[in-house]
């Protein structure tokens, strides 16, 4: 199985081996997956007329950033997601600008980011729906019994508004790395997970991803903000 610094955990989302988009879609009591381009995902999205839709991003390659793939698809104007009802995005932050230009395309869907790793075993976030529009950029807040702290460089609780490393406690038996102790021991401390994710908590403890601590190489960077910046500054 292959390295992946981001993983997407929702409902036993696993790590992904091929290049493009995986699309796993729901109607209640079947789930169906897909791995293919962008422009399949739309053909598939619409013809299977399933009202829920988990994508994400696959990194076994360079991280991508889908939601700007399928932005730039020619097939996006055009494409029929009516039936999609809701529309968790997942393995990497969402640019504002293209959050904004999913929820304009899926009105009738609740459009979010959400956050897992593959360490941290079933904790989950939670984005409530009357927040979406309220805290762009935010991946939720933890669902209790999770709980997350944000740490300075020297171990010290960091106050609202600052960032540093994400840590996670989730009760329950911790997880270890196979055969190797020692990155087992760095990485559960005292009942906390440490994540290598850089992240900060606003004020009523919503999560907001920064990017990455750990030596993590990314050959074709993680464009978001950077795509976000540009997008913002082009006219319509």
């Amino acid at each position: 199985v292959p390295s992946v610094s981001h993983t997407f955990e929702l409902d036993g989302l696993c790590t992904f081996t091929t290049y493009g988009v995986r699309l796993e879609a729901s109607d209640g009591t079947t789930t169906t997956s897909f791995s293919g381009s962008a422009d399949q995902w739309y053909g598939f999205g619409r013809t299977d007329g399933y009202p829920v839709t988990y994508t994400v991003e696959v990194a076994n390659r360079r991280p991508v950033d889908w939601g700007e793939l399928l932005l730039a698809s020619p097939r996006f104007e055009g494409a029929d997601l009516s039936s999609i009802t809701l529309c968790p995005l997942g393995s990497a932050p969402l640019a504002p600008s293209t959050f904004d230009a999913l929820r304009a395309k899926l009105p009738q869907a609740m459009v979010s980011n959400s956050w897992g790793m593959t360490e941290a075993g079933p904790a989950f976030c939670i984005m409530p729906p009357d927040q979406v529009a309220k805290r762009v950029g935010s991946v939720g807040m933890p669902v209790p019994p999770v709980q997350f702290r944000i740490i300075d460089a020297h171990g010290h609780d960091l106050p609202p508004g600052q960032i540093g490393e994400l840590l996670v406690h989730n009760p329950g038996r911790e997880r270890e790395y196979f055969r190797d102790p020692e990155a087992t021991a760095r990485t559960w401390q005292d009942g906390w997970l440490h994540t290598g994710d850089l992240a900060e908590l606003d004020e009523d403890g919503f999560l907001y991803l920064r990017g990455r601590e750990k030596d993590v190489i990314i050959r074709g960077g993680n464009p978001s903000l950077v795509l976000s910046a540009l997008n913002s500054a082009l006219p319509p």
